[in-house]
C-alpha cells in the first residue's frame, strides 16, 4: 500500500451505488481536514469521520477525469485565513453530511495571516470508479481556486504566474515556487503534492506521487456492490428462524426483499400468492420509512422490521393482534406501529418465538434503546407478564424490568418467556414469565407465571436458551429450558428424551445444575418435546444430549442421550472452531447444522429433502457429522458468515449468507421458500439464489 492515499468509504460506495441504481447523481459538497490527533493512522474504508477534524471548506471543482472517464477529481482551497494548524488526513463529504472518502495526507502546516506567514492551501483527490462516476459536477470559473495541477507542475506554474509589474523579477520558475513557499512533499519536508493516476495506483509505479487512489482491487467486494447495484446483494438474514414457509433478506441497499409463501400476506403480496423469487417489501404508503431496515424478524405468516431510527413495522397473520397495531386484521404490507412513534419510544431488537412456527398462536417482544421491554399478541397463558391473560393488541411494558440484554420466547400456543438483564455493575440476572406447565420457568411449581419473576440465587447469567412447542400429533405442548451462569449450566423443565443432560429423564420444576462443567460459554435447544440440546466450552468444542431420532447427537446411532457428550466419527474439522450452530427443522425432524470460522458448513440429523445439501432425498438419517457439498469451495475467493433456516415441520431449508453479499439454499423447496424461480424444484446442494 502506498504511504499516502485516499479511498472511498464503505458507505460511500453504497451511497454511490444506490444513486447509480436510481439514476440519479450524489451531491458531493465539502471538504475537511484534520490532524489525526497527530498520529498518523491508515483508513480503511469502515470510518464515518475523520479522527479530529479542524477545518471544512467547499468544494471548488468536481470534474471527470477528461483522460479516464472512470475517474472523479475533487479540489478544494483553504484560504490564507485559516489555521494554523497540521494536516494529516483529509475528507470528503456529501450534502447528506456522510463522509465519501478519506485520504492519508503527508503532513502539512497551514499557517495564517495573523501568525505571519498566510499560505492557501490547495488539496486535490482523485477518485476511482468501476464505472463513469454518478456524481454532480461543480465548475468554477475562478482561476484563484484552480491549483491546476498537471504532470509537469514548472510548465503550470510558467503558465499560472503571469509576468506582470509587481511579479516582474520571477522569471525563474524555481525561484518562485521557493519564494512562494510551494515546494515538493517527502516524508521528511512539508509541501506540495501530486495525485497518481488510477493506473499508477493499481500498478504503483510512482513512488514518488503523495496522495494516491488506492487500488479498487483491494475492495472487490464493494467494487461488484458498486457496479452491479447494492439492491442485489444480501447484508443481513433474519435475526430470527420463525418464518412457515416464507422468507426476507436485508439487503445492501437497506431495503427488504421476501419470497414464498403469502398466506395472511406473510411475503406481503397483496393477493396472498406465493413468490417464486425475491421481491421487495411492500411498506406503508403513508409513513413509509425514512432510513434504511436494519433488522427482520418473521413469525409464522408474519414479519416484523426496524429501521436505523427505531420505528418498527410488522405485516401478515394477525389473529391474536401481535403485529401492534391495536386490531385483529392481517396486514397487506409492512406498516409503522404506532404506539411506539406517538410515545417516542426507539427500539433495538425484536424478539418472535425462537423456533419454526408450527404453531399460529403469537407474541412478540421489543428491547427498547434504553433497554426497557414491550410485548403485544397472545397472552392466554399470561406471557407478557401484565397479570393478566388477556391478549393485547397494542405493545404494553413488560412489568417495570429495566437493563434487559436478552429475551427469548418459546413457540407453541402457549408462550414462555426469558428476560436476562444487565446493570453494568456485575448484576446479570433472569426474571420469567408464561406458560409453566413442566416446571420450565424453573419457579418451584408448574403454575404459569402471569407477572416477571425474579430466579433468585443467580447473579452472573450470561445466556439463556428455551424451546417450546408441540408434539408430532400437534396436541400436547411441552416447553424446556437453560441458562449459563459462571460458565455453569442449569436446566429446568421436560426431559423426556434426556435433554436437560442430567443423567436421567426426570422433568425438573426447579434449576439443576448438570454437572463437571464450568467453562460452557455457549448453549441452545430445539424440537420440544424432541428436545436435542447443545453446549459448546471454553475451548469451543461442542456437546450434544437428548433426542437423537434422526442422528442428530453424530455418535453413529439413533439412541436418545442424557448426558452432554462430543460427537463421535465423520467429519469433525469445526471442534474447536465454531462460529455459529444452527438447530433447525421442529417437532421431532431437525438437524444440527455448524458453521465454522473458515466459512465450511457441517450436519447430521434427519435431513429429509437434502437440508443437509448431500446431493440425494429421501434418506431420512444422517447420524455423523459430514461437510454440505458446495457450502466451502477451494477455487471461491467467497466466504459463508452466517445461516439460517425456515420451514414447517419436516420441510425446511437452510440458507448460507457469504460475504460477498450472495445467498445460497439447500432443502425442501415448498411454496417455493428458497426463492430460486425453480417451481418447486428442491435443492439437493448448496445453490446460488438470484437477486
Amino acid at each position: 500500500m502506498p504511504t499516502y492515499y485516499s479511498i472511498i468509504t464503505n458507505n460511500g460506495l453504497i451511497n454511490h451505488a444506490n444513486a447509480s441504481a436510481n439514476a440519479v447523481d450524489l451531491d458531493l459538497t465539502q471538504m475537511a481536514v484534520g490532524d489525526s490527533n497527530g498520529v498518523y493512522y491508515d483508513p480503511d474504508g469502515t470510518e464515518i469521520a475523520l479522527q479530529n477534524e479542524i477545518h471544512r471548506v467547499n468544494l471548488t471543482s468536481t470534474v471527470i477525469d477528461e483522460n479516464n472517464s472512470n475517474q472523479l477529481i475533487i479540489e478544494a482551497v483553504f484560504d490564507e485565513t485559516v489555521g494554523p494548524f497540521y494536516v494529516r488526513e483529509v475528507g470528503v463529504f456529501d450534502a447528506n453530511g456522510n463522509l465519501f472518502a478519506i485520504g492519508k495526507f503527508p503532513e502539512t502546516f497551514k499557517p495564517n495571516l495573523p501568525s505571519g506567514s498566510g499560505k492557501r492551501l490547495y488539496i486535490r483527490m482523485i477518485l476511482g470508479f468501476a464505472s463513469s462516476p454518478n456524481v454532480n459536477l461543480i465548475i468554477n470559473n475562478d482561476i484563484s481556486l484552480d491549483p491546476n495541477f498537471s504532470a509537469d507542475i514548472n510548465s503550470e506554474l510558467a503558465n499560472r504566474l503571469k509576468i506582470s509589474e509587481n511579479l516582474a523579477d520571477l522569471t525563474d520558475t524555481d525561484a518562485a515556487k521557493t519564494n512562494l513557499g510551494i515546494i515538493s512533499a517527502n516524508t521528511s519536508t512539508k509541501g506540495l503534492i501530486q495525485i497518481a493516476t488510477q493506473e499508477e495506483a493499481n500498478n504503483k509505479t510512482n513512488a514518488t506521487k503523495a496522495l494516491t487512489s488506492k487500488t479498487l482491487a483491494s475492495q472487490s467486494d464493494f467494487a461488484q456492490i458498486n457496479q452491479n447495484s447494492a439492491s442485489k446483494f444480501v447484508d443481513k438474514l433474519p435475526i430470527s428462524r420463525t418464518a412457515r414457509e416464507h422468507m426476507a433478506v436485508i439487503m445492501k441497499d437497506g431495503n427488504i426483499k421476501v419470497w414464498g409463501r403469502g398466506t395472511n400476506y406473510g411475503n406481503t403480496d397483496p393477493n396472498g400468492n406465493e413468490q417464486h423469487q425475491p421481491m421487495i417489501l411492500s411498506v406503508d404508503p403513508v409513513n413509509p420509512p425514512a432510513t434504511k431496515f436494519v433488522q427482520v424478524t418473521l413469525a409464522a405468516y408474519s414479519g416484523f422490521a426496524l429501521d436505523e431510527e427505531g420505528k418498527v413495522y410488522s405485516w401478515g397473520y394477525n389473529a391474536q393482534g401481535h403485529l401492534g397495531h391495536g386490531d385483529t386484521v392481517a396486514k397487506k404490507y409492512a406498516k409503522r406501529i404506532e404506539y411506539f412513534v406517538s410515545n417516542n419510544i426507539a427500539i433495538q431488537e425484536i424478539i418472535t418465538f425462537n423456533e419454526i412456527g408450527h404453531n399460529d398462536g403469537s407474541a412478540v417482544f421489543f428491547i427498547t434503546t434504553d433497554n426497557h421491554v414491550y410485548g403485544c399478541g397472545d397472552n392466554h397463558e399470561g406471557v407478557l407478564g401484565d397479570g393478566s391473560t388477556t391478549h393485547r393488541y397494542t405493545p404494553i411494558r413488560i412489568g417495570a424490568l429495566e437493563n434487559v440484554v436478552q429475551v427469548v420466547l418459546t413457540c407453541g400456543n402457549a408462550g414462555t418467556a426469558y428476560f436476562r438483564t444487565d446493570d453494568g455493575a456485575g448484576n446479570k440476572e433472569l426474571y420469567v414469565t408464561g406458560w409453566n406447565a413442566y416446571g420450565q420457568l424453573g419457579v418451584g411449581n408448574t403454575s404459569r407465571v402471569v407477572l416477571p419473576t425474579k430466579i433468585s440465587g443467580y447473579s452472573n447469567i450470561t445466556h439463556v436458551a428455551a424451546c417450546g412447542g408441540v408434539n408430532t400429533a400437534g396436541s400436547v405442548t411441552y416447553g424446556s429450558a437453560m441458562f449459563i451462569d459462571s460458565g455453569k449450566v442449569y436446566m429446568a423443565g421436560y426431559n423426556g428424551h434426556g435433554q436437560l443432560g442430567l443423567g436421567h429423564k426426570t422433568n425438573q420444576s426447579v434449576w439443576v445444575e448438570v454437572s463437571n462443567f464450568n467453562d460452557i460459554v455457549d448453549a441452545g435447544m430445539v424440537g420440544s418435546p424432541y428436545t436435542t440440546t447443545y453446549i459448546i466450552n471454553s475451548s469451543g468444542e461442542l456437546l450434544l444430549t437428548g433426542y437423537n431420532g434422526n442422528g442428530q447427537l453424530g455418535l453413529g446411532n439413533t439412541v436418545d442421550n442424557t448426558l452432554f457428550l462430543a460427537p463421535a466419527g465423520g467429519d469433525l474439522g469445526f471442534q474447536g472452531n465454531i462460529k455459529k450452530v444452527l438447530l433447525s427443522g421442529d417437532k421431532s425432524y431437525h438437524d444440527i447444522i455448524v458453521l465454522d470460522n473458515e466459512g465450511q458448513i457441517y450436519g447430521c440429523g434427519y435431513g429429509y429433502y437434502s437440508s443437509l445439501s448431500k446431493g440425494y432425498h429421501a434418506v431420512y438419517v444422517h447420524n455423523i457429522f459430514k461437510k454440505a457439498i458446495n457450502s466451502k469451495i477451494a477455487s471461491e475467493a467467497r466466504k459463508c458468515i452466517d445461516i439460517t433456516s425456515t420451514g414447517y415441520s419436516y420441510i425446511y431449508s437452510i440458507f448460507a449468507l457469504y460475504n460477498d453479499g450472495t445467498l445460497r439454499v439447500t432443502g425442501h423447496n415448498n411454496y417455493n421458500m428458497q426463492g430460486r424461480n425453480s417451481g418447486g424444484i428442491h435443492a439437493k446442494i448448496y445453490t446460488d439464489i438470484s437477486f
